[in-house]
C-alpha cells in the first residue's frame, strides 16, 4: 500500500475527493438505483452534511461553491422517469460533476492554488460572503406570484463567488446589476427613485442612498474608465457594500416573503 505521507499534496487531495466520491456512490446513489427514494434522501443528507464539514476544514470557501453549483444545476423531476433518473436530474448529476471537477482540479494543482488564495481571505474587517447565506436562503424560499426571483438569486450567488475569489471588479459590477434589477419590487423604474422616494424607514433610505450614490460611482469607474498610463486598482474596501446590500435584500424578503 502506498504511504500517504509520500504522496504529493495535489495527489493526496485528489484521493480524498475520490474517497468522498466512492462514499457517495456506495451510500447514496445505490439507494436510488434500488428505487428506494426515502432511504436515498436520508443518506444524501447525512453524506452532504459530512462532505460540507470536510470542505470547510480542507478547502475553505469551497462549500459555498458547492451549494451554488447544486442550486444552479438542479432540474425539476419528470413523471416518466425512474426514481434514479429523477434523482440524477434533481441533485445527483450536480453532486457528481462537482466531485469530478474537484478531483480533476486537485490533480492539476488548481484546487491547491485556490485554497492558498482563499485562506488569505477575507481581509481583516471584510465579510467572508458578500450576501449572507441565511439571507440567500430566505430569497430562495420566496414563492411570489408577482416577481421571478431566479435572476436576483443567481446574481447574489455569482457575487459571493466573485467576492470569495478576490474578483473585486466583478463584484462591484454585480452590485450595480442588482441595483438595476430590483426597483420594480418597490414600485419604481430606477434605483435612484427607490433611494429617494420609497416610504421605508430613515435608516433604510440612508442605506439605499449610499448604494445609489457611492457604489454606483465606483461601479461606473470600474466599467467605463479607459486604459491609462498609470492605474490604481480597486480594493475590497472600495467594493464592500455588503451591509447596505443586506438591508436592501432584507426589505425584499419582508415585502415578498
Amino acid at each position: 500500500m502506498e504511504d500517504s505521507d509520500q504522496l504529493a499534496p495535489v495527489e493526496l487531495l485528489a484521493r480524498e475527493f475520490e474517497a468522498w466520491q466512492k462514499t457517495y456512490y456506495d451510500d447514496v446513489d445505490s439507494h436510488f438505483r434500488a428505487m428506494n427514494r426515502p432511504r436515498g434522501n436520508v443518506a444524501f443528507q447525512s453524506w452532504e452534511n459530512r462532505f460540507v464539514e470536510f470542505l470547510d476544514s480542507r478547502a475553505p470557501g469551497l462549500s459555498e461553491e458547492y451549494r451554488t453549483h447544486l442550486s444552479s444545476n438542479r432540474h425539476a423531476g419528470l413523471a416518466n422517469l425512474t426514481v434514479h433518473q429523477n434523482w440524477k436530474r434533481r441533485t445527483g448529476e450536480a453532486a457528481e460533476t462537482f466531485l469530478e471537477q474537484c478531483i480533476a482540479d486537485s490533480r492539476a494543482g488548481n484546487l491547491t492554488r485556490y485554497i492558498e488564495r482563499r485562506v488569505a481571505l477575507p481581509l481583516e474587517g471584510q465579510p467572508s460572503a458578500y450576501v449572507d447565506e441565511e439571507r440567500l436562503n430566505q430569497l430562495e424560499t420566496i414563492d411570489s406570484s408577482s416577481f421571478d426571483l431566479s435572476r436576483l438569486i443567481r446574481l447574489c450567488q455569482e457575487l459571493n463567488q466573485c467576492w470569495s475569489g478576490g474578483c473585486y471588479y466583478a463584484a462591484i459590477m454585480l452590485v450595480r446589476s442588482i441595483l438595476d434589477h430590483v426597483p420594480s419590487v418597490f414600485g419604481f423604474a430606477t434605483f435612484a427613485e427607490v433611494a429617494n422616494n420609497y416610504s421605508g424607514s430613515k435608516s433604510f433610505r440612508e442605506s439605499m442612498q449610499h448604494l445609489e450614490n457611492s457604489s454606483r460611482k465606483i461601479a461606473d469607474s470600474a466599467l467605463h474608465t479607459i486604459m491609462r498610463s498609470r492605474e490604481s486598482l480597486i480594493t475590497p474596501t472600495q467594493a464592500n457594500f455588503s451591509q447596505d446590500m443586506d438591508v436592501l435584500l432584507s426589505e425584499i424578503v419582508r415585502k415578498l416573503g
